[in-house]
């Protein structure tokens, strides 16, 4: 391993406390007589995991840990996250209790393997340093695409497709062909993202609607291009706007990684089933 900065993907739920200290939350601690207490004061540093991980590492590997997470990931805004995995050299993941089952940490993992950053994983029993690669069966290989209804949706996504792959490693999208091919990719086992406008809402709808159930429509994201009213029925969490009103550039940055992040959700929850911690 080389020297430098890596961000440690883990579940705060793994974090040992100190005998006499009780979490009220990801981030809030309290002793016994009931006083709060930073994460470094209740810490129990023989037996918590990331401090035996600072213990076997050489004194030039400096360790960054990500602010805990406290919502899901539909309400998360991404791109401080993908930001920093981007600004270190390297990740590494805690393995088993919840670290194991968590969705952050399977896409911390994920995403920093597919941005070419090396990916270790400790061991807190046996305190032993592994490095990991890029799966090629993982489940983001599967078939993801792309479709596109409205006027401009086209070009907002050939845009935001350019810029995934270009600023944030995340090239997945071979397949842009008509509805009928995107139908085969869901039938395949994969997935599909579709661009829409307001113009041709109800057009979609009856597509995605019309979807056999065999496919899965919990295969399909709506991805909003301007302002659009989205029926009742339409499960929100396979919603993302991208329409930035008040933006001179009609979708920022951040909406696109929320876009990555969502899509690693639908696949993780289709794949693993799992937890947001």
């Amino acid at each position: 391993m080389k020297p430098g900065k890596y961000f440690v993907s883990h579940a705060y739920a793994d974090r040992v406390l100190r005998e006499g200290f009780e979490r009220k939350s990801k981030e809030v601690f309290v002793n016994l007589a009931g006083e709060f207490v930073p994460l470094d004061v209740a810490i129990d540093p023989d037996h918590d995991p990331v401090e035996q991980l600072r213990k076997t590492l050489p004194s030039e590997i400096q360790l960054f840990l990500f602010p805990p997470i406290e919502v899901s990931p539909w309400d998360f805004v991404s791109n401080p996250l993908i930001e920093a995995i981007l600004a270190c050299d390297g990740v590494i993941v805690l393995s088993g209790g919840k670290s194991e089952q968590s969705f952050w940490v399977g896409f911390e993992r994920g995403y920093a393997l597919r941005a070419g950053k090396p990916v270790y994983v400790f061991d807190p029993p046996s305190k032993q340093i592994s490095q990991v690669y890029l799966d090629p069966d993982a489940p983001l290989q599967l078939p993801l695409s792309v479709h596109s209804f409205g006027h401009g949706a086209s070009d907002i996504m050939n845009g935001i497709i350019s810029f995934m792959a270009t600023e944030r490693f995340f090239d997945q999208f071979p397949d842009r062909g008509g509805w009928q091919q995107a139908l085969n990719t869901i039938e395949k086992g994969g997935y599909l993202v579709v661009f829409i406008s307001n113009m041709h809402l109800e057009r979609i709808y009856q597509h995605v609607a019309n979807i056999p159930l065999r496919y899965g429509r919990n295969r399909v994201m709506l991805a909003l291009v301007d302002e659009c009213v989205v029926p009742e029925s339409y499960n929100p969490n396979l919603v993302i706007r991208l329409y930035v009103p008040e933006m001179t550039s009609q979708v920022s940055s951040n909406s696109i990684d929320d876009l990555i992040v969502r899509l690693y959700w639908m696949i993780f929850r289709n794949v693993r089933g799992g937890s947001t911690d």
